[in-house]
């Protein structure tokens, strides 16, 4: 330290454009592996099954949709039937006001935003059956935040030596 200039001193200060960069990309990069480690749990916790799940335990995936895929190698159409709950469950990430990243199942073609909420957490949500729109209780069957707390022992070791020059 002693025998140093200004400029070399300068150098090595903590809010250098170099340092935010490598910051910032250390953050982007381990957030991004917790984003695709809780979703991958969420989706693996709901198990395909007939019926509903007991109030408390994972919900249960119902195949009610068909997803198209074309092999690249050999060009044959193949139509798989998924479940949508456990298939359009995301990961994104978030820059403002403080980089983190947001996880869990998107909306599909509805209006009211209350079922999927009401899903994790309980509650009522206003569900449509044989065309006429009923309001149902939901009793709570939380997936998401049993992933991130499955989860949480191993997000100190994504951010272990992340941060490089």
């Amino acid at each position: 330290m002693i025998g140093m200039s200004f400029k070399q001193m300068q150098g090595g200060f903590f809010d250098r454009p170099k340092v935010k960069r490598a910051v910032d990309r250390a953050t982007f990069s381990a957030l991004k592996e917790i984003g695709r480690r809780v979703r991958k749990s969420a989706q693996k916790s709901i198990q395909i099954r007939e019926g509903a799940a007991p109030p408390g335990h994972p919900p249960h995936g119902h195949k009610t949709l068909r997803r198209t895929r074309v092999s690249k190698s050999k060009g044959t159409t193949r139509t798989q039937s998924v479940s949508p709950l456990r298939e359009f469950i995301y990961f994104a990430f978030e820059a403002t006001p403080r980089p983190n990243v947001v996880i869990g199942p998107i909306k599909l073609n509805t209006k009211r935003g209350d079922a999927l909420k009401a899903l994790e957490h309980g509650g009522t949500s206003i569900i449509t059956t044989h065309g006429k729109e009923v309001k149902a209780t939901i009793s709570p069957h939380p997936f998401m935040k049993p992933a991130m707390d499955r989860e949480r022992e191993n997000f100190p070791a994504l951010w272990r030596n992340k941060v490089r020059g």
